[in-house]
């Protein structure tokens, strides 16, 4: 059995990524954890490129036009 990694740290981690995914924005994201900038948030935000590929389909202006 693989050695699960489970910390409050890789909870944030895990909500960061997961209100991105579901729409969230990161300028909300950077003041509900509290970072003063948005660099720290991006630190904890790691999206997989079909996570980008994927969101960009959703929200691109273009498909509203």
């Amino acid at each position: 059995m693989k050695n699960v990694r489970c910390s409050p740290h890789t909870f944030r981690h895990t909500f960061a990524k997961f209100y991105i995914l579901n729409g969230g924005d990161a300028f909300s994201l950077m003041q509900i954890m509290g970072h003063s900038t948005l660099d720290m948030t991006k630190k904890y935000v790691r999206l997989f490129s079909t996570d980008v590929v994927n969101k960009h389909k959703q929200y691109s202006p273009i498909n509203n036009l």
